[in-house]
Parts: C-alpha cells; structure tokens; sequence
C-alpha cells in the first residue's frame, strides 16, 4: 500500500485512481527480485520465464 501511495502523492493523481496505481504497484512488484524465492521474480517463480522489463522506464 506504501507504494500506491507514493505513487497518487507523487504524481500527483487524485484519489479515484487508486485501483490503477494498486494494480501497477502489484504489477511492478511481481517483477522485481525477492529473497523469498531465491532472487527470482514472483512472476519468474510462478511462470517459470523471465518477465520483459523492456517497456519499463524511471
């Protein structure tokens, strides 16, 4: 929830995208490593492939 909202206060979003910035933050947090499985990805985990991070910029 930190990061959702981080994401509305930084960017200054109004409340009403919260489910779209919810639904990015558990997007971008599949796709970065954990220790709980051994450095992979969730997504890595759970798939079995490398996630694309290409479309992804800071």
């Amino acid at each position: 929830m930190e990061a959702v909202r981080s994401m509305l206060v930084g960017s200054q979003i109004p409340q009403r995208f919260w489910a779209e910035a919810l639904s990015t933050a558990v997007y971008l947090r599949n796709r970065s490593p954990t220790k709980s499985v051994d450095g992979l990805t969730p997504y890595e985990a759970w798939s079995g492939r490398k996630p694309s991070v290409n479309h992804l910029s800071v």
